[in-house]
C-alpha cells in the first residue's frame, strides 16, 4: 500500500515516503519541514524500500519496472545530495543496510534485482556488486561476524511482461 515503507528520524525530524508523491520531513511537532517530490513509480507491487539515515543524509532507493534511481537528500534542508540513475534494476523491495568496513568509507548496500550492490554513501558510487541473485530481493540484509545475509525470490515466468496467469478465486 502506499504508506508501507517505515519512517526514520534523527530524534528532531521524521521522513516519511509515501510512493505516489516522494519524500516528506516533519519536525518533533509535527509541522512540514520540506518536500520532495519523488513520483509516481511504476511498480507492478508498489514501492517497499524504506529510507535510512545515513551521516545526515535520509538515503532511499526507487527501483521499479524502468527508471530506478536511488537519492540522497540533506535531512536538514531537503537538498538533493546526489541522485544516480540504477538503468539495469527492474525491481526492488529491500530497505539498504549501512557497511563501514575497517579502513573503508560508510556504504551503502542495496539488494538489487539480480544483484546486491554496495554505494558510497558521500557519493552514490558503486563501489562493489556481487550477481547471481534472485529477480525480487525482498528483506532487508543481516550483517553479523563480518557475514552478510540476504533472501530474495523469483522465477523466470515472474519477470515484468512474463507473468503466469492464475486462476480467480471464484
Amino acid at each position: 500500500n502506499p504508506a508501507s515503507p517505515t519512517p526514520v528520524t534523527d530524534g528532531q525530524t521524521v521522513v516519511v515516503f509515501f510512493q505516489d508523491f516522494g519524500l516528506l520531513a516533519y519536525d518533533r511537532d509535527g509541522q512540514e519541514r520540506w518536500r520532495v517530490p519523488l513520483g509516481p513509480f511504476n511498480s507492478a507491487y508498489g514501492m517497499g524500500a524504506s529510507p535510512i539515515l545515513v551521516s545526515g543524509s535520509v538515503i532511499l532507493p526507487c527501483d521499479q519496472d524502468q527508471n530506478s534511481f536511488m537519492i540522497a537528500v540533506e535531512i536538514d534542508t531537503g537538498r538533493t545530495r546526489w541522485k544516480i540513475d540504477r538503468p539495469g534494476i527492474i525491481s526492488g523491495y529491500s530497505t539498504p543496510i549501512v557497511y563501514a568496513p575497517k579502513g573503508g568509507g560508510t556504504q551503502v548496500l542495496v539488494p538489487e534485482s539480480f544483484q546486491l550492490s554496495a554505494y558510497a554513501a558521500d557519493t552514490g558510487d558503486r563501489i562493489w556488486f556481487v550477481r547471481g541473485l534472485a529477480c525480487e530481493m525482498k528483506s532487508i540484509p543481516a550483517l553479523g561476524d563480518n557475514t552478510l545475509y540476504i533472501n530474495g525470490w523469483g522465477w523466470g515466468e515472474n519477470q515484468p511482461g512474463k507473468q503466469v496467469k492464475v486462476m480467480t478465486f471464484e
